[in-house]
Order: C-alpha cells, then sequence, then structure tokens
C-alpha cells in the first residue's frame, strides 16, 4: 500500500493506459527519479525508475502474476 504521507510530498499525474489506470509522480522531468504506482492482478506494484515515462508504463503493463506451479 502507498505511504500516504510520501504520495502527499510529490506532484502525481494519472495515467489511463490499456484500461489500466496508474499515477506517476513528477510528470514534467525529461530526466531523473519519478516514482509509477499501479495495480495489478490484485498487487499494489511500485517503480522507481529513471527510464522514460513511456518505459516505465511498458514495464508496469507488461508484468502479470506468476503462475502455481503444478507437481
Amino acid at each position: 500500500m502507498r505511504d500516504e504521507s510520501r504520495h502527499a510530498e510529490l506532484e502525481w499525474e494519472e495515467l489511463h493506459v490499456d484500461g489500466q489506470t496508474m499515477e506517476i509522480s513528477d510528470p514534467a522531468p525529461d530526466d531523473g527519479l519519478r516514482i509509477l504506482t499501479c495495480w495489478r492482478e490484485g498487487t499494489f506494484v511500485i517503480i522507481f525508475s529513471d527510464l522514460p515515462r513511456e518505459e516505465m508504463v511498458a514495464i508496469a503493463l507488461s508484468l502479470t502474476p506468476v503462475q502455481p506451479q503444478t507437481d
């Protein structure tokens, strides 16, 4: 779950991509560390990166749950 006190310290932009809602911190800079958050398959995901926002979104969209192992 996100830390609300830290969340309030940053500027956030809500993104809607392929039916998925995400939030990205400090959306304007071309470089520097950003945070992308989203829910994927019931899991809260936080990505910290200095990658361009499009790449961060692509990473978040590519995440899939681990398939249960069968014996």
